[in-house]
């Protein structure tokens, strides 16, 4: 559930319900605003999204791991746009979830490695990169950046800002350098 918070006061009811995946790690996992909030009136949210519309803990599976891009229309969270489809498998540990906006105006969204061992996670001779264990870089609409690093490489790989992440829980950008700091876990 999303509610909201005025003032330091938790309002009455919730302004968002969303069928998640609690089992272990999962869950309703990151939240973010655009830069430009309310003006731009866009909410991100990074969830493990149920496979059946009602919570569920692991039985019937989740669909994946998604961030949603949501419409704030003053009382409620509409419009649900699916901006990154991220994988939930192996797991059920280490899906990350934390996510925030760059100085750059780019959204930043961890997945951790889901407790799987491939290339992403430095392993040379594992599996093909799969989307776990990396920090996402990308244009408010879900885009890829044209400026990643691996932009060229395409599809997902173009939205990749960084990989061999474990599992993290904290991202922020220093106020003063503008560098960004990951707490790996």
């Amino acid at each position: 559930r999303v509610r909201r918070v005025i003032n330091g006061v938790v309002q009455a009811g919730e302004v968002l319900d969303v069928a998640v995946d609690r089992l272990s790690e999962r869950g309703l996992l990151g939240i973010a605003l655009h830069p430009d909030f309310p003006g731009t009136p866009f909410v991100y949210l990074y969830y493990t999204e149920s496979s059946n519309g009602n919570d569920t803990s692991g039985s019937p599976g989740p669909l994946g791991n998604r961030v949603f891009r949501y419409t704030w229309n003053g009382s409620a969270l509409v419009s649900p746009t699916l901006i990154l489809a991220l994988p939930v498998t192996p797991g059920p540990n280490h899906n990350g979830g934390a996510m925030t906006f760059g100085p750059d105006g780019k959204l930043y969204v961890i997945i951790g490695d889901l407790n799987h061992n491939g290339q992403l996670q430095n392993i040379s001779a594992g599996a093909a990169p799969d989307n776990t264990g990396v920090i996402f870089r990308i244009n408010d609409d879900g885009s890829a950046s044209a400026d990643n690093p691996f932009f060229s490489l395409g599809g997902n790989l173009a939205k990749y800002y960084a990989y061999g992440i474990r599992n993290s829980f904290g991202l922020t950008f220093d106020s003063l350098t503008g560098e960004l700091w990951d707490t790996e876990n």
